[in-house]
């Protein structure tokens, strides 16, 4: 019969810690049997799934490298810029020297490269237009309040 002081205090042999050799219901046919948390972990760590992305190797002293920051123009949208006259010129009434071809980053700023060959410093640009599939424009916008990308951010 059971007392209520059975209750309070569990036996000893529920205390003792796992890993302890002089309790040799705690030992397996390989040694020590684990707990049953670290039997689910080691369960889990199988089920991850392997990453397909190779691993990154930098040598000593080398940043890890950084992805392109998104050009904040696109290709097929039309452009009003300062020529090297220093006048305007492309936008819609000169769509043959004012759509852009890419934007791309170089040396630590865009360079605007257009339909005709130009390449164009972002600092140029005066306004921009963006156009759909069909050549309709859809928006328009200034640079100095609207920025390059029409969002607000030079």
């Amino acid at each position: 019969m059971m007392n209520w002081r059975d209750l309070m205090a569990p036996p000893p042999e529920i205390l003792a810690h796992p890993q302890n050799p002089q309790y040799p219901q705690n030992r397996g046919a390989r040694g020590i049997i684990a707990h049953s948390a670290d039997i689910a972990d080691r369960v889990a760590a199988e089920k991850v799934a392997p990453v397909s992305t190779p691993p990154i190797q930098a040598g000593e002293g080398s940043p890890l490298p950084v992805p392109p920051p998104t050009p904040p123009i696109q290709p097929g949208w039309r452009i009003v810029y300062m020529d090297s006259l220093w006048k305007l010129a492309g936008g819609s009434d000169d769509p043959d020297h004012g759509t852009v071809d890419v934007c791309r980053w170089e040396g630590g700023a865009w360079t605007v490269h257009l339909t005709d060959g130009q390449q164009i410093p972002l600092s140029r640009i005066r306004s921009v237009g963006a156009v759909d599939w069909k050549g309709r424009c859809y928006g328009a916008w200034t640079v100095r309040e609207h920025g390059y990308d029409g969002q607000g951010a030079p």
